[in-house]
C-alpha cells in the first residue's frame, strides 16, 4: 500500500513503506505522543486565558 509520510522537517516521501518494524513504530508512537502533548499545553493555555 502506498503511504506519504512528512518528517519533522517538512521532507515529504512517497512511496511503499513498512511500518511494521519496530523502528516505525517508535516512530509514529512518538508522533503520537508529541502531537498529545502539544494538544494538552494548547487545552491548559486555553484555560489559563478564560
Amino acid at each position: 500500500m502506498r503511504k506519504t509520510i512528512v518528517t519533522k522537517k517538512g521532507n515529504v516521501a512517497e512511496g511503499n513503506f513498512n511500518l511494521n518494524t519496530p523502528e516505525a513504530k517508535e516512530a509514529i508512537e512518538s508522533v503520537i505522543d508529541a502531537g498529545t502533548e502539544y494538544l494538552r499545553n494548547k487545552l491548559n493555555h486555553q484555560k489559563e486565558k478564560n
